[in-house]
């Protein structure tokens, strides 16, 4: 029997790039509108991801979170400046 996807929406009030588990899924902004589809493992009701917010000039966030098959999940990010003169 195959789960339900999960969905996921991030909010932050920069538009920045969003990936799970190191893989790219669209902006924090596209995903308000249309939140993001995480396919679920056979019969897996729950999963640990990674969530990466990342915006040039900004430090990014990483979020470990749960995901629950059939569920949305809404994350609120605020991401700071990146003030290292370092690239």
């Amino acid at each position: 029997t195959k789960s339900k996807p999960a969905f996921l929406v991030v909010r932050s009030a920069i538009d920045a790039d969003v990936a799970v588990d190191g893989h790219y899924k669209g902006t924090t902004h596209k995903s308000a509108i249309q939140p993001i589809v995480i396919p679920m493992p056979d019969k897996t009701h729950a999963t640990a991801k990674e969530i990466i917010v990342s915006h040039e000039g900004f430090l990014p966030v990483i979020v470990k979170t749960q995901i629950i098959a059939g569920q949305t999940k809404e994350i609120n990010i605020t991401l700071s400046p990146n003030t290292s003169k370092t690239e």
